[in-house]
């Protein structure tokens, strides 16, 4: 067993640096994008652009429809020919939702701003565009080294050439639209790369589903996934109603978080492809592991990000935008949740074929989280909706690991 594990530390240690690697150039690329887009237009526009693309982020999952939290371990278990009907329902069903999931997002974003309601409907789109992405499919096959080529570089190459125009005074309209070219260039390539690795496999396709079939299919998945996009979205849409004087401040604020969570997202893919190739009590074993892994890397995160956080904002807002260290630390303890929730769902769960507890929990969270973020908001501005979407965060992930502990931990003691 221990050459085993040592094995799998050596695989993990490696697919984490390679998933790493994409994940640091779209982090840099999306902090280049953020800073030209206040330089470009202003704190108000890019305050405006924010609040879009916290709805766009919900619309997005919502045209993911859940591969992004089921989509690797079925690819995983799957063979050739079962990943390509499997990305093929996957393109039916995110083309299918894309219009209106775009429409949709932009008319929500415009009721939420109406001074800068073009910022906002432009922002709400281009993130809704990111449901198109292919990334769960790559961490199935174990292909970061591809995921990186084919679909990373072009976004990246995407945010890159908005930042150069937002530079020479084009604007973050411009910008914009570079990253959501990036996007679609890259959708484009990662759809022709897996129908081509497929193609051995055509010849003996697998009967077609309807689409009812699949949308039934992947409800948990699309349920629990939205509804958390929606709980991380909420503080920023209520900010923006009821204190919009700090909206700027706060959407600085919430976009950094969000980038902290995509820096963590290499943890999560590596753990949600380890976990499921333990049997039995060592499944058990790996998914209580990383549990406790996530916790301890995620609370060194905070404290890190505590530290260094008022720089950031000061340096990412252009010196016009100021973040108070209330706000900083909240944030640092929302994020720190927020990946561990991540970890609980896709890794710990998942592989237990327990997305209906991860679906249940996201919903009590939020009913409990919501009205906790409105109040919040009213009372304390941006430190009050952030407290509220910590105690709904905790709330998630207690249901969740009481599940694990009572659910499968007891019955595998049996």
């Amino acid at each position: 067993m221990l050459k085993e594990w040592s094995h799998d530390l050596r695989s993990g240690v490696s697919a984490l640096a390679a998933y790493g690697v994409s994940v640091a150039l779209m982090a840099v690329a999306s902090l280049a994008v953020i800073k030209a887009m206040i330089a470009a237009d202003g704190p108000e526009a890019w305050g405006a652009i924010a609040l879009g693309q916290a709805v766009g982020y919900v619309s997005c999952i919502i045209v993911g429809y859940g591969w992004a939290l089921s989509g690797p371990a079925k690819i995983a278990r799957a063979d050739p020919a079962a990943r390509r009907r499997e990305y093929a329902d996957s393109l039916r069903v995110r083309l299918v939702l894309l219009v209106p999931g775009c429409a949709l997002s932009a008319l929500i974003a415009a009721s939420l701003d109406h001074d800068s309601a073009t910022f906002a409907m432009a922002g709400a789109v281009s993130f809704t565009l990111t449901g198109l992405t292919g990334n769960w499919y790559f961490v199935g096959v174990s292909r970061p080294i591809t995921m990186l080529l084919l679909e990373t570089c072009p976004r990246v190459a995407g945010m890159l050439v908005g930042v150069v125009l937002m530079h020479q005074g084009r604007g973050a309209m411009a910008g914009l639209a570079c990253m959501s070219g990036g996007m679609l260039l890259a959708f484009l390539i990662v759809t022709v790369w897996v129908y081509w690795s497929t193609s051995s496999t055509a010849r003996v396709p697998l009967a077609k589903r309807s689409l009812a079939t699949i949308l039934a299919e992947q409800r948990s998945g699309v349920v629990s996934a939205s509804m958390t996009g929606l709980y991380l979205a909420m503080p920023l849409a209520i900010i923006a109603l009821v204190a919009p004087t700090v909206q700027p401040a706060f959407a600085l604020a919430d976009r950094v978080k969000n980038q902290l969570i995509a820096a963590m997202s290499p943890l999560i893919t590596v753990l949600q492809a380890w976990v499921p190739r333990g049997l039995g009590e060592e499944r058990i074993k790996r998914a209580r592991l990383a549990f406790y892994a996530s916790c301890l890397l995620t609370g060194a995160m905070c404290a890190v990000f505590v530290v260094i956080g008022p720089s950031l904002f000061h340096w990412l807002g252009n010196a016009e935008i100021s973040v108070s260290l209330t706000v900083t630390i909240l944030v640092g303890v929302l994020t720190a949740l927020a990946v561990t929730d991540q970890v609980v769902s896709k890794a710990v769960l998942a592989p237990f074929f327990r997305l209906h507890v991860v679906a249940w929990a996201t919903v009590w969270g939020t009913i409990s989280g919501i009205p906790l973020i409105a109040l919040g908001s009213v009372l304390f501005g941006a430190p009050g909706a952030l407290t509220g979407a910590i105690a709904g965060m905790l709330v998630r992930i207690g249901i969740q690991v009481l599940d694990f502990r009572t659910k499968i931990t007891s019955a595998a003691a049996v």
